[in-house]
């Protein structure tokens, strides 16, 4: 009698390593997936073609106006696309202008951001003062606070002086402005007096 029982007692370690190795051939493997794109965040929901647009202040006056080519509006994200943005930044002693090929607008707060070649000029209105004209790269403007960056070479213009830096920092309203780094000037001394 004790020779069965011996005989089953062989079989049942093999029966258990038996159903362990069972249990680790047939374990799920698992596979990640890869990141998938959610079309409706890349839908556009309103396009534009030669359009104008503006923001007024409180007094109704015309705080900026953006004219463009296009403009597709994302609103999964509320950001609109612009082809040719140019944007005009009205002040009250002057009128800044900026241009550029393409240029992405974004809300809560304003920010828009122009890519590629960027030409920004200033029309004072004020007596006396000379225009300005800034010529640079990838430039963000903050129109809830006025400020222009850009980390990008920069060139500066006016009538009788030229500056050139890497990097820009704006402030509109107060006037200000912040190059950044390998800063370099030329004055010209007007001598006609």
């Amino acid at each position: 009698m004790f020779r069965r029982l011996y005989r089953f007692w062989i079989i049942i370690p093999l029966l258990v390593l038996a159903v362990v190795a069972r249990e680790w051939v047939e374990e799920p493997t698992v596979a990640e997936l890869e990141a998938t794109i959610d079309m409706a965040q890349t839908r556009t929901d309103y396009y534009l073609e030669s359009f104008e647009t503006r923001k007024l202040n409180a007094d109704g006056q015309p705080e900026y106006t953006i004219i463009g080519d296009t403009l597709k509006h994302y609103p999964a994200d509320d950001s609109s696309e612009i082809d040719q943005p140019r944007l005009t930044l009205h002040r009250e002693d002057s009128v800044w202008t900026l241009n550029s090929n393409r240029g992405r607008l974004t809300t809560d707060p304003d920010i828009f951001t122009f890519e590629g070649d960027v030409f920004i000029q200033r029309d004072s209105t004020a007596p006396g003062e000379p225009g300005l004209s800034i010529k640079t790269r990838d430039v963000v403007v903050h129109t809830g606070t006025n400020q222009v960056e850009t980390d990008q070479p920069i060139e500066v213009k006016s009538d009788s002086w030229t500056l050139t830096s890497t990097g820009l920092r704006s402030h509109i309203d107060s006037g200000t402005l912040s190059l950044l780094s390998n800063v370099k000037g030329h004055y010209e001394v007007d001598n006609s007096e």
